[in-house]
């Protein structure tokens, strides 16, 4: 993974972080106060670790899979970590519409869907990510309709919101077939975070 450059200067979104065992998320203008509610949140729930410097470079950590090499550092050569521009920090809704349009055309014409075990493997990995996010700063009731007419009502899963590597719906992108996936992000040359199931999904879509 990765650290901060400079963790004195909050980053792009503050110093967010999400505590997925318990779905509580903070966001803090210090790393010093984001550590700290950390801490106080695992000791009220019986949650390890809870010393400082393990909960701060968990935090670092977390932060910087969603940031570049303007903020974040490698840990090492064995470092597997990949900048990543987090699209969420400026994106608008026609972005995401033009985003994931390939994906919810494909599912509204009826043409097929991933296999629900594999819409359920990629969402525990999405759900888990500090690059998916609530959808903010925009009016997105016309994209909300365009996901519910879509995707059937069993995988419109409530904690897949708005991917920041790529700008697309998560709850139609988990939900698209491979191939379908590989078409939506040709010639756009992402990159996403190590743990990300979708390079995989379009390596087997070729």
């Amino acid at each position: 993974m990765a650290t901060l450059r400079n963790p004195n200067e909050a980053p792009p979104g503050e110093f967010q972080y999400t505590e997925y065992r318990t779905g509580l998320r903070f966001k803090e203008h210090t790393l010093v106060d984001c550590i700290s509610k950390v801490i106080e949140h695992r000791r009220h729930r019986g949650l390890m670790p809870q010393d400082y410097l393990t909960v701060r470079a968990e935090i670092e950590r977390q932060i910087c899979a969603r940031l570049g090499n303007d903020h974040c550092k490698s840990e090492g050569p064995d470092d597997t970590w990949k900048p990543v521009n987090d699209l969420t920090l400026t994106i608008r809704l026609s972005d995401i519409m033009a985003a994931s349009r390939a994906l919810l055309e494909w599912l509204s014409s009826g043409l097929g869907t991933a296999s629900i075990e594999e819409t359920q493997s990629r969402r525990s990995v999405c759900a888990q990510c500090s690059l998916n996010k609530p959808a903010t700063g925009c009016k997105c009731d016309i994209l909300f309709k365009m996901i519910a007419a879509a995707v059937p009502k069993e995988r419109q899963f409530e904690d897949l919101h708005i991917c920041g590597a790529c700008g697309c719906s998560l709850k139609a992108k988990c939900s698209a077939p491979a191939n379908v996936i590989a078409a939506s992000e040709k010639g756009r040359n992402l990159t996403y975070p190590t743990q990300c199931w979708v390079p995989s999904a379009i390596a087997d879509a070729k």
